[in-house]
């Protein structure tokens, strides 16, 4: 056998020597990032999220390693080693609180199928495995400031209303926020009256309070835009710590006649950001307000940079999404010290089988945390992770969505509470309950650019997760604030426009809500795309003192449109209610196909300022009511297929239903000319 040449084995040897080394480079890099061996899921309570199932392990190994979890996990455990949870119970079944009380556990507050409980972190799975009923304990859902750290007052137009005598006088406005640190010494500079009414609505009650003790001072720089823009007003600042606080707050709000709740906050993971009412989630919340004759103006929110949707891929099917090409990482920069906070849903709402999870990984692609929610059947379609970064941590941080358990790509939407994200999605960036058909969202313009645009980079856009063109109006921002110096972003907007509203409302005070949501996008400047756009909403706010409000008497209760005018006044008055299910599919009709378009637009228009008329006519006759409801139910029904499955379906859907009725009459007509 003949010997094969020394530089042939050499060379061999050198081959296969690079290839071993790469393979060995390669494995170690994947060990390294981790992102083809995420942890599978271990002994994951099916009731329990899995930063709260963490902390309980921690707190069996000692009370020291749980409060140092809970401190890096934004987790508040007081002396007794207590904390609150959600519990959201099955709706079958009624919990009473004395089942908890025999667990050491407390009832804070309830609403229907949520209950806010005060437990001790060593009870939590305890509860969970024992109390028949409970379907999910959860952290609670609390809501985000917008700050991003006057002259909004005269861009707005309202100092003409101050000159004419309207200052907001006999209107009563909520400002419902996180805390109202600084309070004391506004008063004193003369920044705001100290008249303002003081409310805390944390505890099980709402009751009188004096903000001495406050450490959050978003509230109070809110306050201070609503004042200079209507300094007649009485203001109710209204402090809350979570959703269910919120629903407290809001029916304080109407029991105390107020008209107008400024709303700077927003909260993740709560819907898909569709306007849906889960759980007594803000939508639900803020629809409420509404059907009470409140108009509930809130933050569009300033995630434009901080969001990402996308529908779940995977190219290499190694069971984590596909960001990008290959690449299956979101990105985020984070200094030492910094919170990472970060929120992801997909659309398999309320409850789910489909099971995805979260995780992260630090600057040397080491895995630091993740989010491993087990969703059976019933559990949402939620994970959260809470990461601070220690104070050597500064760096890129990477985010990484697996695919536990699911049998079709679900569309994922993440958000970033602190930080942007790499890359990000502007476009659906809108956070509840800027969302809800009741609530009319505000987007920011930076007043050194009021006149010609551009919207503010972080304010958030439209559409909805349902298509509907979301914001409503903007506001301007970055304008002089005793509490902030510089008031940037879209709390600072909302605040102008729910001062804005109460001079509107001062200046013609048989306005029911539906008139003010009518009112204030009629008279916006239009920016950007002619007509209602998913950027500017109708445009920029602008009162204009010469103009002439139309007030109805339709619905006073609550009726009209959702956050975005055009008011669908005739079907409202047909059936009674704004949010009654037949107008909902008329609004968002209008909302995704006529208000994108000139024609659609102009007709819009015209049907806004003649059919009030034949509104109030028409609610004033039941007779009438029911034949307008019957001439309105094929209207609906194309409505609804169009929403459903889109114009061009449902076009020819309507052409294939007409070719057979033309077919079917000269059918009939042959069959009588042979009779």
């Amino acid at each position: 056998m003949p010997k094969v040449p020394k530089i042939i084995t050499k060379n061999l040897f050198i081959i296969l020597s690079t290839i071993l080394v790469l393979i060995f480079s390669f494995s170690i890099a994947g060990f390294a990032k981790n992102l083809d061996a995420v942890f599978k899921k271990k002994n994951v309570h099916p009731k329990m999220t899995s930063r709260l199932e963490k902390l309980g392990k921690e707190f069996k190994k000692s009370e020291t390693a749980a409060r140092l979890f809970a401190l890096k996990r934004n987790i508040k455990i007081d002396k007794e080693n207590e904390i609150i949870v959600y519990v959201i119970s099955d709706s079958k079944v009624y919990i009473d609180e004395a089942t908890f009380e025999s667990f050491g556990a407390k009832v804070i507050k309830r609403s229907d199928t949520v209950l806010k409980i005060k437990v001790p972190v060593n009870m939590l799975k305890t509860i969970a495995d024992t109390i028949k009923g409970v379907s999910l304990i959860k952290l609670p859902d609390t809501p985000l400031p917008l700050a991003v750290e006057s002259e909004g007052v005269v861009l707005a137009g309202a100092s003409d209303y101050h000159i004419s005598g309207y200052t907001g006088s006999g209107v009563k406005v909520a400002i419902i926020d996180s805390g109202f640190a600084g309070l004391s010494s506004a008063i004193s500079k003369g920044e705001l009256p100290n008249n303002v009414v003081k409310v805390d609505c944390t505890g099980p009650n709402c009751v009188s309070t004096n903000f001495n003790f406050e450490t959050e001072k978003h509230g109070t720089a809110v306050t201070e835009i609503v004042y200079d823009m209507a300094p007649g007003t009485r203001l109710f600042l209204i402090k809350i710590g979570d959703t269910l606080d919120l629903i407290d707050a809001k029916n304080y709000a109407i029991n105390q006649g107020i008209k107008i709740i400024n709303f700077s906050l927003v909260v993740a993971n709560t819907n898909f950001y569709d306007g849906e009412c889960w759980f007594l989630n803000p939508v639900c919340t803020a629809n409420s307000a509404y059907t009470n004759n409140i108009l509930w103006v809130t933050a569009a929110g300033n995630e434009a940079n901080r969001h990402y949707e996308a529908i779940f891929s995977d190219m290499d099917n190694d069971g984590l999404h596909n960001v990008s090409g290959s690449d299956e990482t979101l990105n985020i920069t984070a200094a030492a010290s910094d919170s990472i906070h970060v929120y992801l849903t997909w659309d398999a709402w309320p409850g789910t089988n489909q099971d995805y999870d979260l995780y992260l990984y630090d600057s040397s692609d080491n895995l630091i945390d993740s989010s491993l929610n087990l969703q059976t059947g019933t559990q949402l379609p939620t994970e959260e992770i809470f990461y601070s970064v220690p104070v050597d941590g500064d760096g890129t941080y990477h985010l990484v969505i697996n695919k536990s358990h699911a049998t079709t790509n679900h569309r994922l939407e993440v958000y970033s509470a602190y930080h942007n994200l790499t890359p990000a999605v502007s476009t659906s960036s809108l956070l509840s309950p800027a969302d809800a058909d009741g609530a009319i969202a505000v987007g920011a313009i930076d007043q050194s650019d009021w006149a010609t645009g551009d919207q503010e980079p972080f304010s958030s856009q439209g559409p909805t997760n349902d298509g509907r063109i979301k914001p409503d109006i903007c506001g301007p921002d970055g304008i002089s604030n005793d509490v902030f110096g510089t008031f940037y972003g879209t709390s600072a907007s909302c605040a102008h426009v729910a001062g804005a509203a109460a001079l509107i409302l001062s200046r013609n005070q048989i306005c029911s809500t539906s008139d003010l949501m009518n009112a204030l996008p009629t008279s916006a400047i239009d920016m950007g795309n002619p007509g209602k756009d998913n950027i500017y909403g109708y445009g920029r706010l602008n009162l204009d003192i010469h103009s002439d409000i139309v007030c109805s008497d339709v619905d006073e209760s609550g009726g009209g449109i959702d956050g975005g005018g055009g008011g669908c006044f005739i079907a409202t008055a047909a059936y009674g209610s704004s949010m009654a299910p037949h107008v909902e599919i008329l609004r968002r009709v209008r909302d995704r196909f006529l208000l994108n378009n000139r024609i659609g637009k102009s007709f819009v228009n015209f049907y806004t300022k003649y059919s009030p008329t034949a509104a109030d006519f028409i609610a004033g006759h039941d007779i009438l009511r029911m034949f307008v409801r019957m001439g309105l139910f094929p209207l609906v029904g194309i409505g609804w297929v169009a929403l459903k499955f889109g114009p061009v379906f449902t076009l020819s859907l309507m052409l294939l239903f007409s070719f057979l009725l033309i077919c079917l009459a000269r059918r009939t007509r042959q069959l009588l000319k042979v009779k």
